[in-house]
């Protein structure tokens, strides 16, 4: 898994799909948003990144 800073908050990266992504916060909320609104965002940072299989 993929942990993001989105929004001022951690986020784990759940559900990649096209041109959106699913992420959910410590707090287990789900959100979904546009992954280029994601990488352009000035709060985005990748803060871990799990083993590939």
């Amino acid at each position: 898994m993929t942990g993001v800073r989105y929004g001022g908050r951690e986020h784990m990266v759940v559900a990649p799909h096209c041109t959106s992504v699913r992420l959910i916060d410590d707090a287990h909320a789900a959100s979904g948003v546009l992954l280029g609104y994601l990488l352009s965002s000035d709060s985005f940072a990748v803060v871990y990144v799990g083993p590939v299989r």
